[in-house]
């Protein structure tokens, strides 16, 4: 199921009309109400829905600007349950079968403060610190994913130096192992666990980006080179999906965001390219191809354009044939 937001309403996709249904909603205030409802103010102050979670119980957790909310099962509005406490909102967070979530801290942290870790095991309503970085180590976190073949999580962590890490850590939080840390190529948001082993594409403005493969072992490929740093990624069915933003540097020249698809995870190809938009990067948001999180057995492809040329905000599904699109 394809669920996307506008605004601060949130809309599932109904295959078989062919059309967007209300799911629910969330009052964020006056001000970011008004703001989120005019496309140019949503993306200057950051409005809207980041993230969502589904649990097995029907409820949905989401993240939103400065908060964490709940939708019980058959209602139709987001109760906040956290206050977010630095920086505006982590970045993902991650449901494991058990129905627990979990989500890091992502803010500037610009003097190496001590970085948490939360988790919920009733479902949102409550939250503690399960793990926490000490002063130092890292930036933030950058995002947190669960991997079904391996039964463990993945946890991604930035920017700098040793600040950035891949961890391995088990659905318990019994053990956090470092596998991969210390370069640029480890700087990495959206890994895609696939059972031969760990794929990401790394999300550096000081060096070439790659999609990279990570063997169980530890031995590690690159696969592709792409055209700047990548924030999203996903999975239809086998085949993989990494985006790449707009974010200029001496490495990062290509004025487009863009797409790169493989199915089999060795011969990747270039898909499409959106361009820029005029608006201003640090004011109205990096170009970007935003893609779903979660769980796709289908045969469709969903993203959404951010901050580019007439795809701005727009929603595109594909059907995805016997090549990689």
């Amino acid at each position: 199921m394809l669920y996307g937001g506008k605004g601060y309403e949130l809309w599932r996709w109904n295959v078989l009309a062919g059309s967007w249904e209300f799911v629910a909603d969330f009052d964020p205030g006056w001000t970011r109400r008004m703001s989120g409802a005019v496309r140019l103010t949503s993306r200057l102050r950051r409005d809207g829905f980041y993230a969502l979670s589904i649990l097995p119980s029907g409820d949905m957790v989401a993240i939103l600007p400065g908060a964490i909310a709940r939708c019980p099962a058959g209602a139709q509005r987001f109760q906040p349950t956290w206050q977010i406490r630095r920086g505006t909102r982590p970045l993902s967070m991650v449901a494991v079968p058990d129905g627990s979530l979990y989500w890091g801290e992502y803010y500037r942290n610009s003097a190496r403060s001590e970085v948490h870790v939360y988790g919920s095991r009733d479902g949102g309503c409550s939250w503690d610190v399960v793990y926490t970085f000490g002063p130092g180590q890292i930036r933030h976190v950058h995002s947190i994913t669960h991997d079904p073949h391996r039964a463990c999580l993945w946890m991604c962590t930035g920017d700098y130096g040793r600040e950035c890490r891949i961890l391995k850590v088990a659905l318990d939080w019994s053990t956090v192992e470092t596998v991969l840390e210390g370069t640029q190529q480890a700087r990495t948001v959206r890994p895609v666990p696939t059972p031969d082993g760990l794929y990401f594409a790394t999300d550096s403005e000081l060096e070439q980006n790659h999609v990279y493969w990570l063997g169980d072992e530890g031995s590690i490929e690159p696969r592709c080179a792409t055209s700047g740093p990548c924030l999203s990624a996903c999975q239809v069915g086998t085949a993989m999906f990494f985006s790449t933003d707009v974010e200029p540097s001496k490495v990062n020249r290509e004025p487009r965001a863009c797409l790169y698809g493989s199915r089999d995870g060795r011969t990747w190809t270039r898909l499409l390219a959106w361009r820029k938009d005029r608006w201003p990067m640090t004011l109205f948001q990096f170009g970007n191809i935003a893609l779903p999180t979660g769980r796709n057995d289908t045969a469709y492809l969903a993203a959404t354009g951010v901050a580019v040329e007439k795809e701005d905000g727009v929603t595109s599904v594909w059907t995805l044939t016997s090549g990689t699109g």
